[in-house]
């Protein structure tokens, strides 16, 4: 039977610091936000239809890889929350049989979605990827539309306030800015500053690059920059 997981997996030792990560990855093209310089988006960009791992499958890769010691199942996309019904089916059916944690990844924008799936993960790594304030003026609304691909800055941050407060006391949450060009180092550390969670919170160097195609399962070539 079919997942929501898409041909394609990674083991990381860097996105969940401290931790050997096992990546999945939802399809990249489903997201709610247009982020400058993307890198799944742009890993996407020449990819054909995508094909999706069974559930066997999965289990077994998994099993494969806790030779090796994984600590973590990470689930990446694309935007995973949207793919909630099918996530939460097949992460429980996962999580009975391979008896590892599971994170997820999002950027926030759907907390009903992310509430539904609390119950089935262990966390969620959260991207803050601008100051959250409750208004803007002329120049940040243009500056941090640039980077989230989108004007409606309100709520965006609105939406996050109520994914923090869902989240945020879940064991393998974590939170994390990415360096963006744009912003200073004080916009940068805004939201580090603002909440009480330092101990989870992660600062992602930016990476100025386009990447091009699949190579096989899991291996991108670097074609171009942004």
């Amino acid at each position: 039977m079919a997942t929501p997981f898409i041909r394609g997996h990674i083991l990381s030792y860097t996105d969940h610091p401290g931790l050997l990560s096992l990546v999945f990855y939802t399809d990249l093209n489903k997201c709610n936000l247009d982020c400058y310089c993307c890198h799944n988006k742009f890993a996407s960009k020449n990819m054909k239809k995508p094909e999706f791992y069974k559930t066997s499958e999965v289990i077994s890769i998994i099993n494969d890889s806790k030779i090796l010691g994984i600590d973590l199942i990470i689930i990446c996309g694309g935007e995973p929350t949207f793919f909630v019904n099918e996530l939460k089916e097949k992460l429980i059916k996962i999580r009975n049989i391979v008896n590892l944690p599971i994170r997820i990844d999002t950027n926030g924008q759907l907390p009903d979605k992310i509430e539904e799936l609390k119950s089935c993960c262990d966390g969620f790594a959260v991207d803050l990827k601008i100051p959250i304030k409750g208004s803007y003026n002329i120049e940040e609304s243009m500056k941090y539309s640039e980077i989230i691909g989108s004007y409606d800055l309100k709520t965006y941050s609105d939406n996050l306030l109520r994914t923090i407060n869902i989240v945020k006391d879940m064991k393998y949450t974590i939170f994390r800015t990415v360096r963006y060009p744009q912003l200073s180092e004080e916009e940068i550390r805004f939201n580090y500053n603002l909440f009480d969670f330092k101990d989870k919170y992660y600062f992602l160097d930016f990476y100025n690059f386009n990447y091009h195609k699949l190579i096989g399962d899991s291996v991108y070539e670097l074609v171009e920059s942004c």
